[in-house]
């Protein structure tokens, strides 16, 4: 799959805390974003690789 985005769209993506790359991730595994993020903020906050 295919997924071209601006530089805008993509700022906006590194604004979330994830990279471009983690987040096309997510929309190909049907994974929820916000769901994801907080994973990875529990994880570095415990030190814990989810």
């Amino acid at each position: 799959m295919y997924m071209a985005l601006t530089e805008e769209q993509a700022r906006e993506i590194r604004k979330l805390g994830i990279t471009v790359i983690e987040w096309k991730w997510c929309v190909k595994e049907n994974v929820n974003v916000f769901i994801y993020i907080m994973n990875k903020a529990i994880g570095k906050a415990t030190g814990i690789s989810l």
